[in-house]
């Protein structure tokens, strides 16, 4: 599209003056003529771009597919790598189970969410991610990075760097409890149960407590304690990580 768009202007620039004076027919008809060009030249850069791109895949096929001569390679003998592949499937896992309890209007298990951010300064989630672990407190995100799940498992991967922290994908909750910034704190009773609200589900307002601000979990705790001591025993739970 670039090529196109960069002839057109050339063309124009180029034709205009000369035929300004020309009858109509004229310029239409040389109108229909440099476009034909365009085209033209179009199709045979990208024919030729196509064909440049085929030839460096038929190359690296080739290159892949070549046996090595018998002893200049011993497989066995090859080091092993720095680090070991990681496995994303125990993460994936473990962003399943609160979602599934939420579509099947099963009692919440209780404790604490943090509504975070992938985009958040990476030293706020490590802190978040320590204390998470600590907590057991789910860490709950908006959507996936890119749109993959792949990459959002791995740049999780990369955060928790082996700590067992709970993680969910949960774009609903995000509507439910009106988060439009992070960090978001948000602390269920144990047992809640979630009902119909519109399209999506709530919990009744006095089963949950919310928290905005860009701080611990142990500040957000504090908080929690003092201004509403309703929830002081779910309090307690959530520090001693039950």
């Amino acid at each position: 599209m670039r090529a196109r768009a960069s002839l057109l202007i050339l063309i124009a620039g180029l034709a205009s003056p000369a035929w300004a004076d020309q009858p109509n027919e004229i310029t239409q008809a040389n109108e229909i003529d440099w476009q034909a060009r365009v085209d033209a030249a179009v199709r045979a850069a990208e024919q030729a771009d196509a064909a440049a791109w085929r030839a460096r895949a038929d190359w690296a096929i080739q290159s892949a597919e070549q046996t090595p001569a018998p002893g200049v390679y011993d497989w066995n003998k090859l080091p092993a790598p720095a680090a070991p592949p990681q496995d994303i499937l125990p993460i994936v896992e473990r962003f399943q189970g609160y979602m599934e309890q939420q579509a099947q209007g099963l009692p919440a298990p209780g404790g604490l969410s943090v509504f975070v951010s992938l985009s958040m300064p990476r030293a706020s989630l490590e802190l978040l991610i320590a204390e998470a672990e600590r907590t057991r407190t789910t860490l709950v995100l908006r959507g996936m990075v890119e749109r993959s799940i792949s990459k959002t498992m791995l740049t999780v991967q990369s955060l928790i760097r082996g700590r067992q922290v709970a993680w969910t994908i949960d774009p609903e909750a995000f509507a439910r409890f009106q988060v439009e910034t992070v960090p978001v704190f948000v602390l269920t009773r144990q047992g809640a149960r979630s009902s119909g609200c519109g399209d999506a589900t709530c919990f009744a307002q006095d089963d949950t407590v919310r928290l905005a601000g860009d701080v611990s979990i142990g500040y957000a705790l504090d908080a929690i304690d003092r201004l509403a001591p309703q929830f002081r025993d779910d309090v307690a739970s959530v520090r001693a990580g039950q």
